[in-house]
């Protein structure tokens, strides 16, 4: 949200072109406008940023299901392992 987005940007811009009288107005207008949206953008996303947050982060989605399963989380198997377990299901499709 603001005050002067691009649509509303768009439409000042081409009632100032069509009304060439006007055309500094509309562009003080505009910039004025322009920048009250900026620093209320900037103000909502430092509130957002400098906000208490929970104390407690919670694990990937999948990564209990794994758990509970006795499998070991992604990456927690050793490079030399996985590629074994990939040797073997290639000789398997082979034979």
């Amino acid at each position: 949200g603001g005050l002067m987005e691009r649509a509303e940007r768009f439409i000042a811009l081409g009632f100032g072109l069509v009304f060439s009288s006007l055309f500094e107005l509309v562009l003080w207008v505009m910039l004025v406008l322009t920048m009250l949206t900026v620093v209320t953008r900037f103000v909502k996303v430092w509130r957002q940023a400098t906000a208490a947050r929970p104390a407690t982060v919670a694990a990937p989605l999948g990564a209990a299901r794994r758990e509970s399963r006795g499998r070991p989380a992604r990456g927690a198997r050793s490079r030399a392992a996985g590629s074994a377990s990939v040797r073997r299901s290639r000789s398997r499709h082979q034979g």
